[in-house]
């Protein structure tokens, strides 16, 4: 018996070269009745327990294989985009409005790092805005271009809809984060940022070789509540979250995360200040309790920075930590 061969024999990928008329009787005829590798089954077999005298060539042989078998290629997880441009750019897409037969024009800005490698599929970061912010102060704001430069990702800021929300507030940018946002109501599927985003990402899927499997929603404030909305929506399509001082207790989605009953565990990363005015502290907490009553555990499948002294702000510090957390938990064998 020589164990470290025999464990490579145990750990080669399976293959099977069985043309010999003696082959797959159980017994290894190799050397006698058969050419050396052509009764693999039989002799792969009997070599992966013992090394006995009469076929010792024939294991000796199969162990020299085993030691040098490329491993298989990881699988395919790239949207292989034709191409597109890099550096910061702006598009527009068609998605639903709140009325299911309604088509509006959606804007966009992207930024492709200049090392973008079309052969190599590559991650995507959206970051969506809070209440009444426009996507062109974001990258700034956020400096998330900066991590993508040392990182290698590609990143969106997809535009919140102009809404008219009445004298007191006047015309403002901001996502349908509640059910009465839409018609029909109630159907978190048929949210138009909803199809705003799936749109998107096949836009984008479409231009560039993403990455099917890591694909993650980001926002602040009322894009950060917009962020995991996305996740549990779309979890096909979106990895995780980065929530920065957000909420799902305010339009009652922590009850549509309980009822979440996919087998996948949803990566997420929380990001809140103790004395937040806007959205209190307490909704970030409502997230976490959430997480862990569907089974998650803090810091396997989520993370929580709760920062003392801290107001309603992003927290670009946390940018590499936490993009580091969700891009290490990508979707299982490749998104569709």
């Amino acid at each position: 018996m020589r164990p470290l061969i025999a464990l490579l024999l145990l750990a080669a990928p399976a293959w099977a070269d069985d043309t010999c008329p003696l082959a797959s009787d159980g017994v290894c005829d190799e050397l006698t009745g058969c050419a050396l590798g052509s009764d693999s089954s039989d002799c792969q077999a009997a070599c992966a327990a013992a090394w006995p005298d009469a076929i010792v060539g024939v294991c000796a042989h199969y162990a020299a294989v085993a030691a040098v078998a490329p491993e298989p290629p990881p699988p395919d997880t790239g949207t292989h985009g034709e191409g597109g441009p890099r550096g910061l750019w702006s598009g527009t897409l068609s998605a639903r409005g709140n009325k299911q037969t309604e088509q509006l024009v959606r804007h966009y800005e992207v930024y492709v790092p200049m090392s973008y490698d079309p052969r190599r599929p590559t991650p995507l970061v959206m970051v969506l805005g809070g209440f009444t912010v426009d996507m062109y102060g974001l990258p700034a704001y956020t400096e998330l271009l900066r991590t993508a430069d040392l990182n290698g990702f590609i990143v969106a800021f997809p535009q919140q809809h102009f809404y008219n929300f009445g004298p007191s507030i006047g015309w403002v940018f901001a996502w349908n984060i509640y059910p009465t946002d839409w018609q029909p109501n109630g159907a978190w599927q048929e949210n138009p940022d909803v199809d705003f985003i799936r749109n998107l990402i096949d836009e984008l899927g479409a231009l560039y070789n993403l990455d099917r499997t890591r694909v993650i929603a980001s926002g602040h404030s009322r894009g950060a509540g917009m962020s995991i909305i996305l996740a549990y929506v779309l979890p096909d399509r979106v990895t995780g979250f980065l929530s920065e001082a957000g909420f799902v207790d305010a339009n009652g989605f922590d009850d549509e995360m309980l009822a979440y009953a996919g087998a996948r565990r949803i990566p997420g990363v929380l990001v809140h200040g103790t004395l937040d005015p806007d959205v209190p502290f307490s909704s970030s907490e409502r997230v976490v309790e959430v997480l862990e009553q569907l089974g998650e555990v803090e810091g396997e499948d989520f993370l929580f920075f709760a920062l003392d002294h801290v107001a309603h702000e992003w927290q670009p510090q946390y940018n590499q930590d936490a993009l580091d957390f969700l891009f290490d938990r990508p979707l299982p064998g490749g998104a569709p």
